[in-house]
């Protein structure tokens, strides 16, 4: 057995596919360094940020740079993104601005961006993406300090570290690793991104071998598996506590192993954490884990109240990527914060799309959705949605290997245009002839549905204009907050939607499982593509990258001529996380959906001036 140090997806990709090998994978939890001094110490006080309506008790404050002690810098082998080479300074707290309120704590419940980055800081993975590097493929022990995988790469197997506890101070073992793991493929429950390795094993597959080793079986070699695993929605949880039969989608019932707990939460305002003074990772030169005292996150959805948060030093930084600024809004505030503000990093994209309740009329048709599909002028959409700098939202992207190329995307029906970039005369042609055979001759009147933040407030009148221009289709705009939004999404509340989707891992599995199959983290009406679930499975398996990707357009085709539950209007080309320069150790992420633990932070209050 070969031993394979912080091996990236790509590595493991080679080793499934030649299945030459048995895989060890050691990463443990921090980074060993050289004896240093101790690191220095600074505390930074919590601030209050703007808010669209504050409480009247509530008062604005300004952020308070003062710190308690000076710290020295200690010089150190590792690099912050920061542009110093310095040791960590432990303390201070970071306000930070986040785009949305949770609509609930739970972490494999979790299908939205804003519930998982509430609760991301509070839990562990057992493998986490490497949020000490732009290496997007860098994947590393979390909990785990170890893992191999067996020669015919159907079983990984986990060594956890020792002296992990929980919040409670009861130990995480291999029982709770076990039980995490299985939870996230259980029948019956609803998993919408956590579920995404049902794939790949079945429930009941992981099992502790004793108590700090678990084996997963999988029910067939999946390079795919361990990037999946990999992002922050696979949270290990307590058995304990889970089978006492408390709700842990409820604040009060959090119990995680992670870096920070919650010390006050005031609904749809703000959430303050503090550090875990008892987390099993050490840092460098022995620093403690996490680096901060603490942070609070402000949830500030209006772009004005963004903006002059940032430049009065209200917030420092964005919780994740997504801030609800356009890209032309980013750039403007970081020009005129005059290098005080910088962008880090880039994630892959997501998709913006148009989202049907297939069991309602006249979703239900797909002779509709495809007329919808085919009267929508994409590249207008990119530009009102994102400044330009998106890639038509076939069902999969152009210019991976799995999608189709650019310039193919650009002749297929209903994402083509005109040589001088009008909407393509045979597309409405089209439209027209499907919404009259359908019964809708002269069109119909509909509601389309948005939630209040990112782009889809802007894209909103951009559809309604298409389908009354092209289809005569008389629509009426829902504006609803956030949370309101998901939680009629779940409960199937709505007709026609505009909606988007990032995703944990950007391969074709975490694609098609999030959007087109059914317990899919998008496709909330559970609709299901026969042909994709007819060869889901044989292209997930298919080693041959070749015939995979044949598969994998047989499976498009289906898509774009029949189209689902979810159309796809363009690809994001990502977007990476904004900070204040005195932030430091902050690095770019694979995907909004990863890396929000948030321990390996840190703060110099010598540039907070």
């Amino acid at each position: 057995m070969q031993s394979l140090l912080q091996r990236s997806p790509a590595i493991l990709l080679l080793t499934l596919l030649t299945l030459a090998l048995m895989v060890a994978v050691a990463c443990g939890g921090g980074s060993e360094a050289p004896e240093a001094q101790e690191p220095a110490v600074v505390t930074t006080a919590p601030t209050e940020a703007p808010m669209e309506k504050p409480p009247a008790q509530e008062a604005e404050k300004k952020v308070d740079a003062a710190v308690a002690a000076t710290p020295t810098a200690v010089t150190g082998p590792a690099s912050s993104a920061g542009g110093s080479e310095l040791m960590p300074i432990v303390g201070g707290h970071i306000p930070m601005q986040a785009y949305a309120a949770p609509d609930h704590w739970g972490t494999h419940s979790s299908g939205t961006l804003n519930s998982i980055m509430h609760s991301s800081p509070m839990y562990n993975q057992l493998i986490e993406y490497n949020d000490e590097t732009n290496n997007n493929d860098d994947i590393r022990g979390d909990v785990a300090a170890s893992w191999e995988i067996s020669s015919d790469g159907l079983s990984y197997i986990f060594k956890i570290q020792e002296g992990v506890t929980f919040h409670d101070g009861t130990p995480l073992d291999a029982e709770d690793v076990a039980f995490s793991l299985n939870r996230m493929v259980q029948p019956g429950e609803t998993r919408p991104r956590a579920g995404e390795i049902k794939a790949y094993m079945e429930f009941g597959g992981a099992k502790a071998t004793d108590a700090l080793t678990v084996q997963t079986d999988l029910k067939f070699p999946a390079a795919d598996f361990i990037t999946f695993l990999a992002a922050d929605v696979m949270k290990m949880v307590s058995k304990d506590v889970v089978e006492s039969g408390v709700d842990i989608t409820k604040l009060d019932n959090v119990m995680g192993s992670g870096p920070f707990t919650v010390k006050e939460h005031k609904r749809d305002v703000s959430t303050e954490y503090e550090f875990n003074p008892d987390y099993f990772k050490t840092g460098i030169g022995g620093a403690r884990k996490p680096y901060l005292d603490g942070m609070t996150y402000f949830v500030i959805v209006e772009k004005g109240t963004i903006i002059a948060a940032y430049k009065t030093g209200q917030v420092l930084m964005s919780v994740t990527v997504t801030t609800n600024l356009s890209r032309s809004e980013r750039a403007k505030l970081i020009e005129d914060m005059d290098g005080d503000l910088l962008e880090h990093g880039s994630t892959y994209g997501g998709i913006t799309a148009l989202m049907f309740n297939t069991t309602k009329e006249p979703f239900d048709d797909w002779r509709v959705r495809k007329a919808i599909s085919l009267s929508i002028h994409r590249p207008e959409a990119i530009v009102i949605g994102a400044d330009g700098e998106g890639i038509l939202g076939l069902p999969l992207p152009p210019g991976t290997w799995f999608g189709r190329t650019v310039e193919e995307a650009a002749q297929v029906p209903g994402f083509r245009s005109t040589p001088d970039g009008e909407k393509h005369p045979d597309d409405i042609a089209e439209a027209k002839r499907l919404l009259t055979e359908a019964g809708y001759p002269d069109g119909f009147e509909t509601q389309l549905s948005y939630r209040n933040v990112v782009a889809y407030p802007v894209l909103a009148p951009v559809y309604k204009d298409h389908l009354q221009k092209y289809l005569g289709i008389d629509v009426t705009l829902e504006a609803l907050e956030s949370s309101t939004g998901l939680k009629r999404w779940r409960d199937g509340d709505f007709g026609m939607a505009v909606q988007g989707h990032a995703f944990s891992t950007f391969a074709p599995d975490g694609i098609l499982s999030a959007l087109y199959r059914p317990g899919g983290t998008r496709n909330y009406i559970d609709y299901e593509a026969p042909v994709v679930e007819a060869r889901f499975g044989e292209q997930a398996a298919e080693l041959d990258q070749e015939q995979r990707k044949a598969i994998i357009r047989e499976m498009e085709e289906h898509l774009i001529d029949v189209p689902p539950n979810w159309i796809g209007i363009y690809w994001g080309v990502g977007a990476s996380k904004l900070a204040h320069k005195s932030i430091k150790n902050i690095f770019g992420t694979p995907s909004t959906q990863n890396q929000m633990k948030q321990e390996n932070l840190w703060l110099d209050p010598q540039d907070l001036n």
